[in-house]
């Protein structure tokens, strides 16, 4: 699995907001199948978008340990990282696309929500952390789009704070089973591809993005920020992202 998020943009994360209301309806095996242009179908439940700390990878608790202060998470889902962070008494603004998402957020407890594209959101303050979990990075779609998504999320920090955010390295998924390398990507990223979700006869398609952690480093030395890798899991890497 490639990591899918709930982190969609516009209407797309309106079909995943279903199955989550209906997990948490009772539903208890709502199933999504998640299939990418590079990789074949793979079931999801929606109740993984619920999962308590304990049940998160290393990455995610890792991130959620250095939160303090004001947080902003982008994306926020089904809010398990919100609410964690809410049951901690940290103050936690919860940003996502999708309307009937940001009603389940305020129906589990979630007392910050705003409906909104992280493109279309207008902060009235500085966060000390922002988090872009579970591969948000891929909202930026595009690998070109990415620099200019770095320099707008650091904008918003207060004065020593960071983006935390995570991706991954899926090189090997272009490897084909000659060992040869796909070299035929139209023109796209290597790390740019096509996500289609499944849900009771309904698909959606959107793109996504992930990178390596050398094309991170690289993209945050030419835009001026500090970049800090904070820790690796499989071929995952969770980073720290500064102002300078």
């Amino acid at each position: 699995m490639l990591g899918y998020s709930p982190k969609m943009r516009n209407s797309n994360s309106d079909l995943l907001a279903k199955a989550m209301w209906d997990f948490y309806k009772g539903e208890e095996r709502a199933t999504l199948k998640v299939t990418t242009d590079i990789s074949l179908p793979e079931d999801m439940l929606a109740s993984y978008f619920f999962r308590g700390y304990d049940e998160m990878n290393e990455m995610e608790r890792l991130a959620l340990d250095r939160c303090q202060g004001r947080v902003l998470d982008i994306g926020a889902g089904a809010g398990c990282h919100s609410l964690y962070l809410l049951k901690k008494g940290i103050e936690v603004t919860s940003l996502e696309t999708s309307g009937p998402m940001s009603e389940l957020l305020k129906e589990r407890g979630l007392e910050k929500v705003v409906h909104a594209s992280w493109q279309d959101f207008v902060p009235d303050l500085r966060y000390d952390h922002i988090l872009l979990l579970m591969n948000g990075l891929g909202m930026a779609e595009r690998f070109k789009d990415l620099p200019s998504m770095l320099i707008e999320l650091s904008s918003w920090l207060s004065e020593g704070g960071e983006v935390l955010l995570d991706s991954s390295d899926i090189g090997d998924l272009y490897v084909l089973e000659d060992g040869s390398r796909m070299t035929d990507l139209g023109g796209s990223h290597e790390g740019e591809i096509i996500y289609t979700v499944t849900y009771k006869g309904e698909s959606v398609s959107f793109p996504w993005l992930f990178v390596t952690k050398d094309e991170l480093t690289a993209i945050c030395e030419d835009m001026g920020l500090e970049m800090t890798i904070l820790s690796e899991m499989e071929d995952s890497f969770l980073a720290s992202v500064k102002g300078l």
